[in-house]
């Protein structure tokens, strides 16, 4: 399976807009993400390889994983546990939404890895940022 940006976006947009301190899979807004067999498996690689990355974690330093459990046919059993999005996932949700920034990840690094995606949606969030400092500071 390969590495769906957009759906990482839409992903990241629900956990921003949600209210809570933490969010968990059962809320409402998630539950589409995993209502049959094959929205679960694409949930489930999605938000694996953003803990992987560092951007999601369990709320809970006891509890480890971020509440998937493999099972035998493919199939995933789900915990419901609190979970975050880490300072750097906040980062990179915020880049990833600055005005041309998914479009030129989507476009001209489509097939870039998760490491090297992030490191580019970091890299253009920070490069509009600087440019934005020097419009302000001239």
């Amino acid at each position: 399976m390969r590495v769906d940006f957009e759906y990482i976006k839409d992903f990241l947009a629900l956990v921003l807009d949600n209210e809570e301190l933490d969010f968990n899979l059962n809320q409402e807004q998630f539950k589409p993400l995993h209502a049959d067999f094959d929205a679960k498996k694409k949930m489930v690689f999605h938000l694996e390889i953003l803990e992987d990355q560092g951007l999601i974690e369990s709320v809970s330093n006891k509890i480890h994983g971020i509440g998937f459990q493999r099972m035998g046919r493919n199939d995933v059993q789900l915990s419901i546990i609190p979970l975050r999005l880490t300072a750097t996932g906040h980062q990179f949700a915020a880049d990833l939404v600055k005005p041309g920034v998914f479009e030129k990840l989507v476009s001209n690094f489509k097939d870039a890895g998760p490491t090297e995606a992030i490191k580019v949606v970091l890299g253009l969030g920070k490069s509009i940022l600087e440019k934005k400092l020097a419009e302000l500071t001239d």
